[in-house]
């Protein structure tokens, strides 16, 4: 017989309907058996009168009567409209998943209306399950097989259905059905908030995860653009409610004022202490027990209560959440209130309220870090709400620190899973007693996770209570998982605990069982100890373990006496294998005899962050903390440094540290390296100065330095002077390295203009030898920057055969404010030791004054020069070496040491000044007299060899080209020998190179060019650069030398 079909999602009890008619199904006596119908309605029977039944927004109603259709007119948008319309049509060839990723109210539901009403034939069905609840109808309609071909399965806010709250299976069910061609082709179109979607699609390898990355995620734009409603004008204007919501919408928001958006912000913003309370209760209940189920009164009027102030409360009546949700269910303008009446379901007593979508959404977002009052847990706990709601209240508590109400939670879910968790609370709590009670109560019903837990946890403290509740666990659950418990736990001593209470109450199969595992974790003791209970119990499995722990220990033994002679892949492969079993003791005494074996570079692969990613984070693991200690005894130097080279790259400062220092003192002391360095300057950016203190004090060299930085950071200029003249005394020098204790502490000294105390540091040093910078010249330099040349001079006179006073000294000559009473001073200072460099010293830098084009300046420091008379001296000095050599213990052939140096210098500027024949003479009788040529102090500070680029090798190419045979001979034979025209060519690159830096290319190059005839290869890129420069006249004004 025919009867009115009340639609797949509505209750059919007691011969009624709960719900409107919108078709025909035929309803059969109990004799009868029919097929079960498909599930869904046809499109071709849905009207736009339908589209609320299937969740899709109310638009404001005008009043006004022109509204002939429940919905407006469909606004068009290219962008998202034919992408999802693709995406449903090709559900007609091939199963597929399809889901609209958007925020509350921006028109994902109605887009799916329209886009199964456009794509799909008529003949396809439209099911929306529903009943008995949402996950569950899925499953059991699938499972039944009730689901058939050409049929769209409509998951509106699809997170009630695959959240891992809600039912399982689901996501399963569904992948099944959309991998089985013979199912199909079906379409399972669904919504989602973007919240939802990031957290379902977190886990890929989930099921649910699983399923989401096949569908096709299409995104719903929150506003709409001017194009978009410029091409939409004509449907705007035919419609009053299109025409309202254009005019009131802010940012092109059309679709969430249809529904009602504003509205509904202001009535909450607006609302009464009484109806705001309400409306915030929902808000939270909503956001963190994920309720999707309308919401109690009762829940409701206990929950608002802490929202109220006691004041607000005191004036409330008897009647006041009825008034208050009258209040708020009244629609205004159109538009339904932001908290409305559900329809009463059979099973409910109290009435229930639905929150208005948009408000769910702002309150996750503006109350995101709000924690409720006490109210709402208690009204969870009492109320009945949706069993997955209380769960997530309780976890929600949980999180927040709610522990009493989230205990109260989990007891309320009337679940063995909320027991497990109200368990665990109560040990946290230290109740071990009730926690024990509430763990036994979750093992008869079927979950003995909490009961495995209390008796882990008892193990390290109350051994009988752990006792107690292992044998409870034992009970009523498999006993070889207390083998397996036993053959997993960390130490000897608590696996032994464990096989006595197994030996007492276990079976012989689960001593044998665990006897195998300890067999792989290398615990013979216990592996015995096991083999005795099942020997006592009569059983004749006992087996003979010795000979198999002989085999165990002989294995090992060569295996580290092949490592010794360096073989190690037995080792390794041994070492591998006890940690995989995860026994920390095997693996820790295996790792013992390698160091005892001269193999602890083996154990790197369990240190280094390349072979272990986790290493860092194992650190906490008996295995992780005991590999170092182990490591730590070896004394391979190279080893050490190298560990302390991985934990520094872990960022482990301490442990670095640690194995630095054993590395150093392993290598024959502590004089600082670049681990503990390193490690130290990572402790003091971490503020751990201390610790900085106590390392930097075991060793010297840069550890020095970092001490006296140490004391400078805490402000002790005291200590950091006593640190400094420590050192100085105990190596009897003071280094004024560029990175030096001594040169840190002066340098700090005068950027804070203490320049007084920086003079007295350096006078209380210069009268030692300073490593690479002697005191008294950094002292000189200081003086001479305070314009007291007269004390600088004195200084630097005795070193001016050093290169770097000598450079230093010619730079000072050529300066304008420093040739006078550098000159002067130099002159006045000289004495008979220093007169043969003061006299070159002066006489080259006046040339180089002279080709530079300061014939004033070169003057200057000419007539300083021949003030002393050298002039004369080298003449009597020339005079002298043609004659007969005089007698003397400390010459060589009648010239002795001071004045074959000046009769070099002199040689050697008769060669720069173009005079060949005069220095040729010089040369000849300083030879024959057993002096070598030797090369003049600026040799020493020529320029490194700078390669040459793609131009300058073009231009060395061309220069080559334009050599004579002979020239090119000699520079071939210049470029490998060390001959007096390499040194000569040498002084001339240093001229070229000076001119060249001060703007005079030309007269760079005329100095270069005879230097490369003269074989000197490294004037070849200095040349290129002087013939590349732009050509300026000569002479001419240049800047200042520096």
């Amino acid at each position: 017989m025919a009867e009115r079909y009340g639609g797949d999602h509505v209750d059919f009890r007691n011969g009624t309907f709960h719900g409107p008619v919108v078709g025909v199904q035929h309803v059969y006596g109990s004799g009868m058996a029919p097929e079960r119908s498909p599930l869904g309605i046809p499109l071709g029977d849905l009207s736009d009168h339908h589209a609320l039944q299937f969740e899709v927004h109310e638009a404001l109603d005008t009043g006004s009567g022109e509204d002939s259709s429940p919905l407006p007119p469909y606004l068009y948008r290219p962008r998202v409209d034919d992408r999802l319309r693709a995406a449903v049509s090709g559900a007609s060839r091939t199963s597929r998943m399809v889901m609209v990723v958007g925020r509350s109210s921006t028109g994902k539901t109605r887009a799916c209306w329209e886009a199964l009403h456009a794509a799909l034939p008529p003949d396809w069905r439209m099911w929306h399950p529903l009943t008995p609840d949402r996950p569950g109808a899925v499953v059991e309609a699938l499972r039944e097989g009730r689901v058939r071909p050409h049929t769209a399965i409509w998951l509106n806010e699809a997170q009630m259905y695959l959240r891992p709250g809600e039912r399982g299976g689901v996501a399963e069910a569904l992948q099944e059905l959309l991998a089985d061609p013979a199912r199909g082709p079906v379409l399972v179109l669904g919504s989602l908030w973007p919240q939802y979607w990031a957290e379902l699609t977190g886990n890929r390898r989930s099921p649910v995860g699983t399923l989401l990355e096949k569908a096709e995620d299409i995104r719903m734009p929150d506003a709409f653009t001017g194009d978009e409603l410029r091409a939409n004008e004509d449907l705007v204007a035919s419609d009053l409610r299109l025409r309202r919501a254009a005019a009131y919408a802010s940012e092109r928001r059309l679709t969430q004022t249809l529904a009602g958006a504003p509205e509904l912000l202001r009535r909450y913003e607006h609302a009464s202490p009484a109806a705001r309370a309400v409306l915030e209760a929902a808000m939270d209940a909503h956001r963190l027990g994920d309720v999707y189920l309308p919401l109690p009164r009762g829940f409701l009027r206990e929950a608002a209560m802490g929202y109220l102030s006691n004041e607000d409360r005191a004036a409330l009546d008897k009647g006041w959440f009825d008034t208050v949700a009258a209040e708020l269910g009244e629609p205004l303008d159109g538009i339904p209130g932001p908290l409305t009446r559900a329809r009463k379901r059979p099973y409910q007593e109290d009435p229930s309220y639905e929150l208005a979508d948009y408000l769910k959404q702002h309150g996750r977002e503006t109350r995101g870090w709000i924690c409720p009052p006490a109210s709402l847990w208690e009204a969870a706990c009492s109320e009945n709400l949706y069993i997955p709601g209380k769960e997530t209240f309780a976890r929600a508590a949980q999180d927040r620190l709610r522990y009493a109400h989230a205990e109260a939670l989990h007891r309320a879910q009337n679940d063995p899973a909320g027991l497990v968790q109200a368990s665990a609370l109560r040990l946290r709590a230290g109740d071990r007693s009730e926690a024990e009670q509430l763990a036994a109560d979750a093992a008869v019903q079927g979950r003995t996770a909490a009961l495995w837990e209390l008796a882990r946890t008892e193990l390290d403290g109350d051994r009988t209570a752990a006792r107690r509740a292992y044998l409870r666990v034992a009970e009523l659950d498999d006993p070889s998982k207390l083998a397996d418990e036993a053959a997993t736990r960390n130490t000897g001593e608590e696996r032994a605990q464990l096989i006595d209470l197994l030996g007492e109450n276990g079976g012989v199969g689960a001593l044998l069982h665990c006897a195998d595992r300890l067999k792989r974790r290398g615990d013979w003791d216990n592996v015995r100890r096991c083999y005795g209970y099942v020997a006592a119990s009569g059983d004749r499995l006992a087996r003979d373990t010795e000979w198999e722990r002989a085999q165990w220990e002989d294995q090992q033994r060569r295996a580290c006496e092949a490592a010794s002679m360096g073989d190690t892949a037995e080792l390794k492969h041994l070492l591998e294998q006890r940690f995989d079993t995860g026994c920390p003791d095997a693996f820790l005494e295996l790792a013992r005899e390698a160091v005892a074996s001269g193999a602890a570079t083996v154990l790197t692969r369990w240190i280094s962050p390349v072979w272990n990613p986790n290493a860092r984070e194992a650190r906490g693991t008996p295995v992780g903390s005991g590999i170092l200690d182990v490591a730590a005894e070896s004394g391979d130097n190279a080893f050490l440094d190298d560990v302390a080279l991985q934990l520094t790259r872990q960022e482990e400062w301490e442990q670095a540290v640690r194995f630095a220092l054993r590395a150093l003192a392993e290598g024959g002391g502590v004089t600082g390296g670049p681990r503990v360095v390193m490690a130290v300057e990572r402790l003091v950016l971490a503020g751990r100065i201390d610790e900085a203190e106590r390392v930097c004090r075991q060793g010297g060299g840069e550890l020095a330095a970092w001490l006296v930085r140490i004391h400078l950071r805490r402000g002790d200029w005291d200590r950091a002077e006593e640190e400094v003249f420590a050192r100085t005394s105990e190596r009897g020098a003071a280094t004024l390295e560029k990175e030096g204790a001594a040169r840190i502490l002066i340098r700090r000294r005068q950027r804070m203009g203490e320049r007084a105390e920086a003079e007295r540091l350096l006078r209380s040093l210069a009268g030692t030898d300073a490593g690479s910078v002697p005191a008294s010249h950094e002292l000189a330099r200081m003086l001479y920057r305070d314009g007291r040349t007269a004390e600088a001079v004195p200084l630097l006179t005795p070193d001016l055969g050093s290169p770097d006073v000598h450079t230093w000294m010619s730079r000072v000559l050529l300066r304008d404010d420093g040739t006078e009473r550098v000159a002067r001073c130099l002159a006045a200072e000289s004495d008979g030791d220093d007169l043969g460099r003061v006299f070159v010293l002066l006489f080259t830098t006046g040339w180089f004054a002279e080709l530079a084009g300061d014939p004033q300046r070169s003057a200057t420091i000419h007539r300083y020069a021949f003030g002393l008379g050298e002039e004369a001296a080298a003449a009597g000095l020339e005079e002298l070496v043609c004659g007969a050599p005089p007698e003397g213990d400390g010459t060589r052939g009648g010239i002795d040491a001071e004045t074959a140096d000046v009769l070099r210098e002199m040689g050697r500027l008769a060669e720069l000044a173009g005079e060949d024949e005069r220095a040729l003479r010089l040369y000849q009788r300083l030879s024959g007299h057993g002096y070598p040529v030797p090369d003049v102090p600026m040799g020493d500070v020529l320029p490194a060899y700078h390669p040459c680029d793609a131009m300058e090798e073009e231009l060395l190419g061309k220069r080559r080209a334009e050599l004579t045979p002979e020239e090119s001979e000699r520079v071939r034979q210049a470029e490998g020998e060390d001959t007096d025209a390499v040194r000569l060519a040498g002084t001339l690159v240093w001229a070229g190179v000076l001119f060249y830096e001060n703007g005079r290319p030309g007269n760079a190059e005329v100095l270069l060019d005879r230097a490369l005839r003269l074989g000197g290869p490294r004037a070849v890129p200095h040349l290129a650069r002087a013939r590349l420069a732009p050509p300026r006249d000569l002479p001419g004004p240049h800047p200042p030398i520096p």
